[in-house]
């Protein structure tokens, strides 16, 4: 729950920090600090996106790489967001006038919830496609939300984008698309993309309304919104390794060029590390489909990284995907 401090942190020009975790739920009986640990999953995502270091404290026997990985490329790099994780401005209000038990005792207590919904940002590519980030946990009840009310709660990316915003234009799009990602995390790690539990939809602009569920602890939903694009006709969008607590990074994608009905991916890594990335197909809007789920398909590609430590991922409407090396200077 390091949403309200980050502000400060990021503020004085420091990145979060989130303290040291056990990645495993089970007992360690020799070590110093006595597990179990009762939402690892939850601690490596938090840690991910506070920008600073993802610290684990398990003995030696029980670290549990498959959770570690998700947070990193194979030299153990940390897959970052530009921004750490901040508690979206609602929740203030909520705490400050919604939430009178907390005003009379010490939280936390037994049975007492806080809920946590905590924003980040990722900027790929030039002159860069915006990604959102949000990680939703503790919610009893669902969370209404606009997208531009979420990236209002963070910092302009520049000082264009701040005056925009002080002549009432806002700081998203009023006449653009955009996907909303969500997957939501059990307390059991899976390995497998398939068996999450994936809401993929459209909504017609930034002050269009996106529900989060509601999500009792263990448990807990990362959702990512991206601008769908301007003009008529197919788009594809990169959704990024959905393996990863963090997508979209500039610690791995380099860069991201429209094509005409298609997209190109740099992207880097470790030479010969291979990297899936997913992509989303969005259809031209069509009255007779449904703006949720029928105008959105899905394109898996497998790239190898190259001996450079860079990769081309190409993606076209009516071929194949394309994964290139650029050859060794």
């Amino acid at each position: 729950r390091i949403g309200r401090s980050s502000l400060l942190a990021i503020a004085l020009g420091l990145a979060p920090y989130k303290d040291p975790f056990f990645t495993s739920n089970r007992n360690e009986s020799h070590g110093k600090v006595m597990g179990p640990e009762p939402f690892p999953p939850l601690q490596a995502a938090v840690a991910t996106f506070s920008n600073g270091p993802v610290a684990f404290a398990d003995g030696v026997d029980f670290i549990d790489a498959t959770l570690l990985n998700r947070s990193i490329n194979a030299d153990g790099e940390i897959l970052r967001p530009d921004i750490g994780m901040v508690s979206i401005d609602r929740s203030y209000l909520v705490e400050a006038f919604e939430t009178a038990p907390f005003a009379k005792r010490q939280w936390p207590v037994e049975g007492a919830q806080r809920p946590e919904n905590m924003i980040s940002r990722s900027v790929v590519g030039d002159p860069g496609v915006e990604y959102l980030h949000l990680l939703s946990a503790d919610l009893e009840k669902p969370l209404k939300i606009s997208v531009k009310e979420l990236a209002k709660s963070l910092p302009p990316l520049h000082q264009k984008q701040k005056e925009e915003e002080n002549d009432n234009e806002g700081c998203c799009s009023s006449n653009t698309e955009y996907l909303v990602y969500m997957r939501r995390y059990g307390n059991v790690p899976r390995v497998t993309d398939n068996s999450l539990t994936d809401r993929v939809y459209i909504v017609k602009d930034a002050d269009a309304t996106i529900t989060i569920p509601s999500v009792p602890l263990p448990e807990f939903t990362l959702t990512h919104i991206t601008r769908v694009g301007d003009g008529e006709g197919v788009h594809y969008i990169l959704l990024g390794e959905t393996g990863k607590w963090l997508p979209i990074s500039k610690n791995r994608v380099v860069d991201v060029v429209p094509r005409r009905a298609g997209l190109s991916v740099h992207f880097r890594g470790v030479p010969d590390e291979h990297v899936t990335l997913q992509f989303a197909r969005i259809s031209a809007y069509n009255e007779s489909i449904s703006s949720n789920s029928g105008r959105v398909t899905f394109v898996e590609l497998t790239c190898r990284i190259g001996s450079t430590g860079i990769a081309l991922a190409v993606v076209q409407d009516g071929a194949e995907g394309l994964c290139r090396t650029p050859p060794t200077q």
